[in-house]
């Protein structure tokens, strides 16, 4: 007979309203290489719910010799489905915060894999690439994650790679609007359609 035990440590900061989620944090062996996802918006994973997202990245980590990971995102509210007319509207403080976590567990990460899917809409746009900014020391760390070499990148719920991830090297000329310019016409835009969004020039 053979019993196998193990302890799975979790983490996680929210805002003093727990309305955001800065970062979720997971570790079963401290030894092995840790990986940062960045996706869209946090979800329901907590200290002890853990959602389909959640599991997914655990069971593809684990296959790829992974000992812990952290989960941040684009924009930590905590929702099941991102509005964008109204969960883009955060002080200007939480994502400086949240920025802070994204840098700082790069820091300490083997790969950042951003992995935030097709979300796309002109606000979010800035926010990727205020992200990305701050990512650029770190570019050798960031990678896609697909189910073929040189994929679609994708978020880790796609049918397409639930089961099986392989990592692309992410291209930072795909980063869009990212001269001054470009921004202050987007956010222009924004305010025409009453979609109110604050971003650090």
């Amino acid at each position: 007979m053979i019993t196998d035990k193990s302890v799975l440590k979790t983490e996680t900061v929210f805002s003093e309203d727990r309305q955001y989620r800065f970062i979720l944090k997971k570790e079963w062996d401290n030894k092995k290489p840790k990986a940062t996802i960045i996706m869209s918006n946090a979800g329901s994973s907590d200290m002890i719910k853990t959602d389909h997202t959640t599991m997914f990245i655990i069971n593809n980590l684990v296959k790829l010799d992974y000992g812990s990971f952290d989960i941040l995102n684009l924009i930590p509210k905590i929702t099941n489905k991102l509005n964008l007319a109204n969960d883009l509207e955060i002080d200007d403080k939480i994502f400086d915060e949240n920025i802070k976590f994204l840098v700082k567990s790069a820091e300490t990460s083997e790969k950042v894999l951003i992995a935030w899917g097709s979300l796309s809409s002109k606000s979010v746009t800035v926010i990727k690439n205020e992200v990305i900014d701050a990512l650029k020391p770190f570019a050798d760390k960031l990678f896609t994650i697909s189910n073929e070499v040189n994929g679609k990148s994708f978020h880790p719920l796609a049918p397409q790679i639930r089961n099986v991830w392989i990592f692309n090297k992410y291209d930072l000329d795909e980063k869009t609007e990212d001269k001054k310019s470009e921004v202050q016409a987007v956010k222009a835009a924004e305010t025409e359609d009453g979609v109110n969004i604050n971003t650090d020039e």
